[in-house]
Formats: structure tokens, sequence, C-alpha cells
């Protein structure tokens, strides 16, 4: 998920990315995991949480915090040494074993949602979820995520499985971590926090643009893939292009996401259709001034958008607004949809994107 909050501060930080990468590459390792916190490849084992006593939680307490270098390096995927810290490595070494991890995990995931999730899927109680008894029981399952191959699943399946997967990730990372301190902060979030799936370590960038996006960019200048010709987690990746209604269905721990859902193969199709269709419900359409006001989502991942409506009805050809208009019409409700097609039609339609709320989704 990208971030447009101090938008001032991202791009003077990107502007000096150049400066930036050489001074750090020159740095002794010390200094940098100094300044960049937690050192490579830990793995963070979950604390015994809240109690009773009116023991405040860990996102309470903790807040994740990093300085503005090392979270922009850790986003482009360019900072030195591995910037993962793996949250289901087997806690205190126990070793658990299920016949098929992956049902197991959703079951347990199931269980989160059901217990501490709202029922609009837009807030967690991540202090009661932090002393559950299905919390500790969910840490404990992930560890078998490692001998879950999203390789050997169906398409469906492993698309289904993959936003489960990152959802609960985010839900974990922010549990264990603490929620991040500022727009950088969280951009090292996103690049740090990860688990161990089919034996490779996979953050929840790597999720989302390499294995859900199909190995694309992740929005903003100087970006790259995550994964080389090499990588042994392109066997993960979901077809090119990937199906721009999945950004509809990940969840990045914001108040402007999409809903949390749980996602079921057999069901995934009709599933994201309706994420999709509810996330456009808080589309505004004013016909006085043209504008139809829309998340900043569609901005962000503009190129998803344009590639898909090139096999739509209408859509060969389309670029730009042009295409994201194309795109996200058909979804709008009856009433909506009529309007638009006439500002459409009249040449007076005009895309605004509004700006996206990053506080945390706790309830």
């Amino acid at each position: 998920m990208f971030l447009a909050g101090s938008t001032a501060t991202l791009v003077v930080t990107l502007l000096l990315l150049p400066v930036s990468c050489a001074f750090a590459f020159a740095q002794p390792a010390s200094s940098l995991r100094l300044a960049g916190g937690s050192g490579p490849g830990i793995s963070l084992r979950m604390g015994s949480g809240a109690s009773g006593g009116g023991s405040p939680s860990v996102v309470q307490q903790k807040v994740y915090k990093k300085n503005w270098l090392v979270g922009v390096l850790g986003y482009l995927s360019c900072a030195p040494g591995d910037p993962h810290v793996v949250l289901n490595n087997a806690v205190g070494g126990e070793e658990v074993k299920v016949e098929k991890p992956a049902e197991e995990v959703r079951k347990s995931i199931t269980a989160l949602y059901g217990s501490f999730v709202n029922e609009e899927g837009t807030g967690v109680d991540y202090a009661r979820l932090e002393a559950s008894e299905e919390f500790k029981e969910f840490v404990k399952l992930s560890s078998t995520l490692a001998t879950a191959s999203p390789a050997d699943m169906t398409a469906d399946e492993r698309l289904a499985f993959l936003i489960n997967v990152y959802n609960t990730l985010v839900i974990h990372a922010l549990v264990a971590l603490g929620p991040p301190a500022n727009l950088l902060s969280r951009l090292r979030l996103y690049a740090s926090a990860s688990y161990t799936i089919g034996g490779q370590v996979l953050s929840l960038n790597e999720i989302e643009n390499g294995c859900i996006r199909a190995n694309r960019k992740p929005p903003g200048p100087f970006s790259r893939p995550y994964f080389g010709r090499e990588d042994p987690r392109l066997a993960f990746c979901l077809p090119s292009p990937p199906d721009p209604r999945i950004h509809f269905g990940l969840n990045c721990g914001a108040k402007g996401c999409p809903p949390i859902r749980f996602y079921k193969a057999e069901n995934l199709d009709a599933s994201l259709d309706r994420a999709t269709k509810g996330f456009f419900g808080s589309a505004e359409v004013d016909e006085a001034s043209g504008e139809i006001r829309v998340s900043q989502i569609l901005q962000w991942y503009k190129v998803d958008f344009e590639d898909a409506v090139q096999v739509l009805p209408g859509g060969a050809g389309l670029k730009g607004d042009a295409a994201l208009l194309h795109y996200l019409v058909p979804y709008l409700n009856d009433e909506k949809q009529e309007v638009a097609k006439k500002l459409i039609e009249k040449h007076t339609a005009k895309l605004v994107f509004q700006p996206y709320d990053w506080g945390l989704n706790s309830k």
C-alpha cells in the first residue's frame, strides 16, 4: 500500500535519494542497524499481552518508528542488509505440525476476524485480540505457513490465500511491532513485517506488489520490482496483468482502507466484485461541479486499472483518468452511475482523488 499523507515530505525525501543512498552504503553496517532499529532477519516472540488488571495493550505501549532514510530505502527495496522482521517463526522453538497448514491457518484467521473485527470490517479491537487465546493459537499456527506453498495452489486458491495472509500479517505486525509513528515509519513497516511462506520470506510489500500484483513496481518514483529473474518467489506470483479488484480486498491497517473480509477460492470472483462495489459506494458524484471524487487507491495503482479496461467493451486504448472512469462507473449505484455517464458524455467529468485517512483502524 502506497502512502500520500505528508506529500511534501515524501517528495523531498525521494529527491534526496541519490545522495541518501550513497551516504547509506558508505556507513558501517553497525551504524545503519542502529539507525534502523531491529536488525536483519529478526524473529519476534509475542509477549503475554494485556492482563485483567487493566494493563495497556502492546499497541498502546509501542510505537513503530524508523528514521526517514531507513523507511524510504526499505520501501524502495534498496536498503542494505536484510530488512525482514519475520513474525511467524516457531514461538520458543516449539514446532507445530498440522496435516493441512493452509486450512488450519484459514480456520484460525476466521476465528480472529469473527471475534475481533467489527461487522463492517472497518475496525479491529487490538487490545482484546492481543490478550486472547485465539490470537495466541494463531501465532503458533502461523509458523506452519512455512510449509504452505502458494505455488501448489490454483490461481483462485492462491489469490484468496495471499489476500487473507496479507490482511492478517498487517494485524499481527501492528500488535507485535506497534502502529507506525509517521509516514516513513509506515513505509518501513510494509518493507519489514514478514512471514515465511512455502520456505520463502515475504514482506507485506512483497506479498502485495510481488505475488499479488504479478511482480509489478510499487507506486512511487525510483521503485523497482521486488523479485529478480532468478528469485524463487516468482513461483508464487499471480498471472499478469493483476486483477485491480485486489485493491479493494487488501487492508493495510488504516481507516481509509477497504474493509477486512475473509476470502474463499470457491466464491472469490463474486466476493471481489462485492468488495469493489462496496468500496465505490463512498464515491461522490457532483453534477454541478462535474467532480467524481474517489479514493487515492485509483491514482496510486492507475496502471492496474488501465490494463484491465483494455479488454472491457469500449475500453481499448483508454489511459489515465479516462481509463479510471471507464472502470469505476459500472460499480457505482444506479443514481450516481447515471449522473457520471452524463458528465462523461458531455466531457465535463473531473476525477478528484480524496485525501487518504491513515489513522489506525482500531475500534
